[in-house]
């Protein structure tokens, strides 16, 4: 006679199988070596323009918590794209990396 679909479930889906599944032991994940920091706002350089949160183009970019001078990114939102190094010059401490891949995106030819 053939399990109930119950009891079939029962079998397959152990408590064994389950902490397996939602709690896998993976290595964390390193980051590349090509990959861009998030911005970090120069709080002492800050003019508040607010130019970067009208360019971001996933909104992660607002107004400082408490009446800051400076913005806030949100990093959860971020995707790295640069556009907001590109258009305020006091925005990251290290801006080296960010500034230097964010103008070869822009020019005519990229190579890498």
């Amino acid at each position: 006679m053939p399990l109930p679909i119950i009891e079939y479930v029962k079998e397959f889906f152990t408590k064994d199988w389950a902490e397996r599944f939602f709690n896998p032991k993976t290595p964390p994940v390193e980051k590349p070596d090509r990959f861009i920091e998030f911005p970090a706002p120069l709080k002492n350089k800050c003019f508040s323009c607010s130019k970067i949160e009208e360019i971001c183009p996933v909104d992660a970019i607002g107004p400082g918590d408490g009446g800051e001078s400076y913005p806030y990114i949100d990093k959860d939102r971020c995707i790295r794209c640069a556009r907001c190094a590109d258009i305020c010059p006091n925005l990251v401490a290290e801006m080296g990396e960010i500034r230097k891949i964010s103008k070869m995106s822009s020019s005519e030819e990229l190579t890498l």
